[in-house]
């Protein structure tokens, strides 16, 4: 309703009107500054952050760290879906799990998988993955990454060392000892071992 002085000259109709202007008006501030927040986490932020497209695998949105994870340009991603770069060896968990998010069977997951580089080599990250609701776009998602490939490469050193002799490279005893575990079973028997000591 438009506000009607009384004929005291008071606006008593309006002041609903006004209230609720001020109202809007707090609310939209308060939206500019989660709005300005959430850009401020999103582009300073250590670790990788993506928004994609769930159906055609592209990205919609990269903050600076997530093409600096993956040794190649924002431009270069955005031309690219994210199976085309994902090591084939965890491409079909990471679909399935997708899938799983889409139909609400899960609400978030995460996993270890690699990435492909330019170059051939392909960096280690731990990927989370949590739905995205936007207003203009549905069936988003969003991911998040964090090298690991330190980590990883420890790991898989401190594996190769206690099943190696670390001065030959040969396989050593605690080798020997799992082999014999797995291999002691009546489908595999009988089964021979031949030893011999080199020196």
């Amino acid at each position: 309703s438009i506000p009607v002085p009384d004929q005291d000259g008071k606006l008593t109709e309006s002041e609903g009107f006004i209230l609720d202007i001020t109202a809007n008006k707090k609310a939209l501030t308060a939206l500019d500054a989660s709005e300005d927040r959430f850009r401020t986490v999103f582009e300073k932020a250590p670790i990788g952050i993506g928004i994609f497209n769930t159906d055609s695998g592209f990205a919609y949105q990269l903050n600076a760290k997530f093409p600096e994870i993956l040794g190649r340009t924002a431009e270069e991603l955005n031309a690219l879906d994210w199976k085309s770069y994902s090591h084939p060896a965890e491409l079909q968990e990471n679909i399935d799990k997708l899938e799983q998010l889409k139909k609400k069977a899960i609400s978030s997951f995460s996993m270890n998988k690699r990435y492909i580089k330019p170059d051939g080599s392909y960096v280690w990250v731990n990927m989370m993955i949590v739905p995205f609701k936007a207003e203009t776009i549905s069936d988003m998602h969003l991911c998040m990454i964090e090298d690991i490939t330190e980590n990883k490469q420890k790991e898989e050193e401190i594996i190769y060392l206690s099943y190696h002799d670390s001065l030959t490279g040969l396989y050593n005893r605690t080798f020997f000892e799992e082999e014999k575990r797995r291999f002691d079973v009546s489908r595999r028997l009988p089964m021979s071992v031949i030893m011999g000591d080199v020196n």
